[in-house]
């Protein structure tokens, strides 16, 4: 694991610089995970993206890498990622279990064919698995610029329906 040096000055300076900003990581970045971990006030949100490639267990490795640094892990949970309910609830498990994840950034995932039956991040907020778990907080991306495969009112529609199922849970 390498360690940072830097003096309590240049700490300080870039945790204040990074207050109330969006922080993300991808799972097999030593160096990003290891700076998020020194360098991060403790109770910064980070969140972890959710590579095609990447496996559950990389993700969950990195939440619980930064859970243990005093930062707040926020894995991407990519609903066409997972081939069935199972991988899913096993992915989830293991995220709240090993890591205390209590909030995620539910995507669809920009995978041209889904794994298994999940389609769209409205479906997995539909199967109840994430308040199986513990989450409390879910994010959830809408595209403002627009998405290529996507139509706007197809994108305003989803945002609406996943906000209105996620209150209907109990989600902030």
């Amino acid at each position: 694991m390498a360690i940072i040096s830097t003096s309590n000055d240049t700490v300080h300076a870039v945790r204040s610089l990074l207050r109330g900003f969006s922080i993300e990581v991808t799972p097999g970045d030593v160096k990003s995970l290891d700076a998020a971990s020194h360098l991060l006030p403790a109770g910064t949100e980070v969140f972890i993206a959710s590579l095609p490639k990447g496996t559950p267990d990389q993700l969950v490795t990195a939440a619980t890498q930064l859970r243990r640094s005093g930062v707040i892990p926020v894995p991407h949970i990519a609903a066409r990622a997972y081939a069935n309910l199972s991988g899913l609830d096993s992915a989830l498990a293991q995220l709240s279990d090993r890591a205390g994840v209590d909030r995620v950034l539910l995507i669809a995932g920009d995978r041209e064919n889904p794994a298994g039956a999940y389609e769209s991040s409205l479906q997995v907020l539909q199967a109840g698995v994430l308040e199986k778990y513990g989450i409390k907080t879910l994010y959830v991306a809408c595209y403002p610029e627009g998405h290529p495969r996507i139509t706007n009112d197809m994108l305003e529609q989803q945002r609406i329906a996943k906000l209105e199922e996620a209150s209907k849970r109990g989600l902030r």
